[in-house]
């Protein structure tokens, strides 16, 4: 039991990273998609 929590938990950081990593690439892209929405 305790390892299945053990990997769950490395699953949920696996995933956080994966997140920011997502988040950090697609913020300029969406920051420039808004500003064209905006402007047209």
């Amino acid at each position: 039991m305790p390892r299945l929590v053990q990997q769950l938990v490395l699953v949920q950081q696996l995933v956080q990273q994966l997140a920011q990593q997502l988040a950090q690439q697609l913020a300029p892209v969406l920051r420039e998609a808004w500003r064209r929405v905006r402007l047209a």
